[in-house]
Parts: structure tokens; C-alpha cells; sequence
């Protein structure tokens, strides 16, 4: 049986159903995670392309991260196929750029109507590009990959309005929405619907035992969708222009995890709205970082007052004022520890903090 690298699997899995069922319990779930210093001497690659690429590169590079990684609490061991942001964005034309620490896609069209026109001749192709951007997945299929004792954990797929603005680029779509608003509404009505197609697609690929890069894991599996235009827009036009779309992409999905970002305060509360999204995931970006939750206390009972659950990373010293302000139902705590000895004190502060 797998276990994940995880020194009590079963305890951990049990932890993840109470998070699901919204269980009332004596503590969070706690995704910790360390790293040894030899992390950094990863086999080298030939080229860009074969680092995010090759299949034999990547389990290669899996069983080094693996080694120097050690995952505490209910965290648990992953192979990540990683295609970079929206990677949806791929299905109607948009090409990969490698780098060094992730994958872009850059914009193919100056304005919503060209983009609209690209996807449109794009449609007969998509049943295509979905078996291209399926095709890596083979990988976990591998004998040598199941001898890692990980998680199958997918790509960041996006979401169906963000695809379309990497199509266009930010500013043009923002100016489009208004400009342009019957172009905007086909090309998102288009997006939803083969954002759908590609979720569906994956999830029956890689099935319930899997993951993302959020370290979620659900018995059920679950599925994420991230807006990062959410942060750039009104509360209005969230409401009126991506909540239908989204819906139509989450249509038969379970398990929904919304990717958040602290930049988009201001749309929180429509973004609660949404009925399919099941958890937020307040992400740990530079703005997290210089404007922690532990700040944002009052947004953050929203989404416990919405019935949604919450994964947030935090800091140990931020742990008490959660455990004053919330229960443990529903919340995971992600945390970045300096070393193995350091995430176990990690968990024993916060079950301490949650016993009082």
C-alpha cells in the first residue's frame, strides 16, 4: 500500500476526510513541509525544454526532490507534471516558453475579436490538444514511478477567463470587456465550455488518488481553478461576466478549490458566491508575504461565515490568533519549515494552540 511518504498515512487520510466533511476536530490539517540543503544539487539537464519535458529527466529529478524533502503532518509525497500558469491557455494556440523556474505563455492576438477569431478556427482542433496535453501523463504510468511512492500531481490548468486574457494579455482584455462586450462574451462562453472538457479530460486520466501543486488531497479527488484576473477587475463584473463563465467550467466537477490571491480583496465576496467552489486557497505570493492573512482576519470569517473551507500558509508565530478567532473545522495550515525538528515543533504548537 502507498503511503505517500508519510510516516501515518492512515491518520493523515483521516485528517483530509474530516477537512472535506467539515468535522468538527482538535486541530487543522497541517501541510508541512522541509527541505534538505542538498535540494538545491539537482541532476543537471541538457536544456530548458528537457527540464519541464522529459520524461526521463523528470522521474530522475523526482527521486532527487523526493529524497531531500520531508513531508510532516498530513503532507504527502507528489510528482508534479508542471506546464507552467493557465497552461489551458495552450488548447487555442498559445505556445510554451521555458525558463528557469517555470513555463509562460505569451500573448497571440492585440485585441478580444482576433482572439475570438483564433479560437473560433482553433474548436476543431481542441479534441487534438487535449490528447497533446495529455500525452505527458503517460509518465505516471511508469513502472519507475510508481516505485517513488508519490502522487500523481497535475498541471496548473487556470481557469477559463484567465486563458483568455494570456490570449489578448491583461490590459487588452480589461479594455475589451468594456469595448468590446459581445466578443468578450463569446470568447469566455467558448473558454468555459473547453475549460470543461479539458477538467473532465484530466481528471478521468489521472483519477481520484492525485494531486496538484496546491498539496491538497481529497479520497474523491478534487479540482482547482485559478482568476487571477479576479484582482483586476470590480466586484460587478466578477458577478456578471466570470461568475457564469466559471460555472460552466466547474459544471460535473467535484471537489472544487478556488486559487485566491490577496490582490483580489476587493472581489472576495463575489467569489463566495460561486456555489461550486468548495475551499478557498489563499495563496503565498509576494503580496502574502507583505500583507499576511493574519492581517485579514475579519475577510478571512467570510469564508468560514460562506461555508467554504480554507487552506492558507501562515506563520508558526501567526498560528495562536487563528486558533483564538477560528475552530478547526474546515482550515489547513500550510508552513515552510527550516528543517525536519522544526516542522514537528510547528505541529506541536498548533496542537497546542488548539487545545486551549
Amino acid at each position: 500500500m502507498r503511503r505517500y511518504r508519510n510516516d501515518d498515512w492512515d491518520a493523515a487520510r483521516q485528517r483530509w476526510a474530516d477537512f472535506w466533511a467539515m468535522a468538527e476536530v482538535d486541530r487543522p490539517v497541517a501541510v508541512i513541509f522541509s527541505w534538505d540543503a542538498a535540494l538545491k544539487d539537482a541532476p543537471p539537464a541538457r536544456d530548458l525544454e528537457q527540464r519541464w519535458t522529459d520524461p526521463d529527466y523528470l522521474l530522475r529529478r523526482a527521486r532527487h526532490d523526493l529524497a531531500h524533502t520531508h513531508f510532516l503532518g498530513e503532507n504527502f509525497a507528489q510528482v508534479r507534471l508542471d506546464y507552467g500558469p493557465a497552461s489551458a491557455t495552450r488548447l487555442f494556440g498559445a505556445l510554451p516558453e521555458y525558463g528557469e523556474g517555470t513555463i509562460w505563455h505569451h500573448p497571440v492576438a492585440d485585441c478580444l475579436p482576433e482572439a475570438l477569431a483564433l479560437m473560433k478556427a482553433a474548436e476543431p482542433l481542441v479534441e487534438g490538444r487535449i490528447r497533446e496535453y495529455l500525452a505527458p501523463f503517460s509518465l505516471f504510468r511508469r513502472p519507475e514511478f510508481a516505485d517513488l511512492d508519490a502522487l500523481p500531481s497535475i498541471p496548473d490548468a487556470g481557469g477559463p477567463v484567465d486563458t483568455v486574457s494570456l490570449l489578448t494579455g491583461s490590459e487588452s482584455f480589461c479594455a475589451d470587456l468594456l469595448i468590446e462586450p459581445e466578443a468578450a462574451a463569446e470568447a469566455l462562453a467558448i473558454s468555459g465550455g473547453v475549460f470543461n472538457r479539458l477538467a473532465r479530460a484530466i481528471t478521468r486520466e489521472v483519477g481520484p488518488e492525485s494531486s496538484d501543486w496546491l498539496s491538497l488531497y481529497c479520497a474523491e479527488g478534487y479540482w482547482t481553478v485559478g482568476e487571477d484576473m479576479t484582482a483586476l477587475v470590480s466586484p460587478t463584473i466578477v458577478r456578471e461576466c466570470f461568475t457564469p463563465v466559471l460555472r460552466t467550467s466547474l459544471a460535473g466537477l467535484k471537489n472544487v478549490v478556488f486559487h485566491w490571491h490577496t490582490g483580489a480583496m476587493p472581489t472576495l465576496e463575489a467569489v463566495l458566491e460561486i456555489p461550486e467552489i468548495a475551499v478557498l486557497q489563499w495563496t503565498s505570493d509576494i503580496n502574502h508575504m507583505m500583507n499576511p492573512p493574519v492581517n485579514h482576519l475579519d475577510r478571512i470569517a467570510k469564508i468560514i461565515d460562506a461555508g467554504k473551507r480554507l487552506f492558507v500558509y501562515i506563520e508558526p508565530e501567526h498560528i495562536e490568533a487563528f486558533a483564538r478567532r477560528f475552530p478547526a473545522r474546515g482550515i489547513a495550515f500550510g508552513f515552510n519549515a527550516r528543517s525536519a525538528e522544526h516542522g514537528r515543533e510547528i505541529l506541536r504548537q498548533l496542537e497546542a494552540a488548539y487545545r486551549k
